[in-house]
């Protein structure tokens, strides 16, 4: 393991991450220029029900719960009417783009870090050369206006302590600003953890009612279910009238 830092010695020496919490982090995204931070609960949530809805033989269940949340982030900001937040390829990588922000956001899964201002945050596994390349860009750029910065907002891993305890209300998400990395070497091949994050806005979740069992489909009331046979029984070919 090495380090690649885009601080100078003197720079990272006095480096300090700024962190907002709770009510203030969900103001401070507000005034950053992000949409509602609740929706992010409210997408975790639907994923959760699904992935514990999901059989222990569905070996890709851990895969799918990535690409499950932010298909329901992009429903979440459709219902609430928000277009200017969009999924696009950004460099072959699907992120979440504002245009009129010039802001980018990639989606990981946190290590044990996620919620606790004096950890060290950074992803459950070591990302590809894309997210290395675009937090590389982050150095130098954040008061430059015209150039797009890459937040991340790291979501609780499966394995989060949290999910084993009956009140999931205390689960946090953050939407981080990095600006550096540490490359891991996996087999010949690199990868890259972020760190450095110039400010960590930690959320909690304010919709939360405490209920995230999941939500099964109600089944048919008995008398709806019939041995009759009607017209909608057949093809259309064979409807008469």
């Amino acid at each position: 393991m090495s380090n690649h830092e885009l601080f100078s010695d003197e720079e990272q020496e006095h480096f300090k991450t700024e962190i907002f919490e709770n009510d203030n982090a969900h103001q401070k995204a507000i005034e950053l220029g992000f949409f509602d931070c609740n929706l992010l609960f409210q997408a975790l949530t639907t994923v959760d029900n699904i992935f514990e809805l999901k059989d222990e033989n569905n070996d890709m269940k851990f895969v799918s719960r990535s690409g499950d949340l932010k298909q329901e982030i992009g429903l979440e900001l459709k219902i609430s009417r928000n277009t200017e937040w969009i999924f696009k390829n950004i460099d072959g990588q699907r992120c979440l783009v504002c245009d009129g922000e010039k802001k980018i956001i990639l989606f990981a899964s946190a290590n044990d870090g996620l919620g606790y201002p004096d950890a060290q945050l950074t992803s459950a596994s070591a990302k590809g050369v894309k997210t290395k390349d675009k937090i590389h860009r982050n150095y130098g750029s954040y008061m430059d206006k015209d150039s797009y910065k890459t937040w991340i907002c790291f979501y609780p891993s499966r394995k989060d302590i949290k999910y084993s305890q009956q009140d999931r209300s205390k689960l946090k998400i953050e939407l981080v600003f990095p600006t550096a990395y540490t490359i891991v070497k996996e087999g010949q091949e690199e990868k890259y953890l972020v760190k450095n994050h110039l400010i960590r806005m930690i959320l909690n979740n304010q919709n939360s009612d405490g209920n995230l069992k999941p939500k099964l489909r109600s089944p048919s009331p008995e008398d709806i279910t019939s041995s009759t046979i009607t017209e909608e029984d057949f093809p259309i070919n064979l409807k008469v009238g």
